[in-house]
């Protein structure tokens, strides 16, 4: 996933890549880098910013697999 700030920095935009790995459904890593802009806006923006969205996209991560095994089961229960 890549992102890219809306507002000019001293450096241009922030540029930022972003992997998400699930290793287990209770561990999921995310490798966070600049592409390009400030080095003090990329920083500023892993302290605050980026555990604020990490945090909602492992919850949304972990809504939908339980949509994804919910619909899973549904369709073997129909199979039979």
């Amino acid at each position: 996933m890549s992102l890219e700030g809306m507002k000019e920095g001293v450096k241009g935009p922030l540029s930022i890549a972003a992997e998400i790995f699930e290793l287990m459904p209770t561990l999921i890593v995310v490798k966070v880098k600049k592409k390009g802009g400030d080095r003090g806006e990329y920083e500023k923006f892993c302290r605050k910013e980026c555990l604020e969205n990490i945090l909602l996209m492992l919850q949304l991560l972990r809504f939908f697999h339980q949509i994804v095994r919910s619909t899973t089961k549904d369709r073997e229960l129909l199979q039979f």
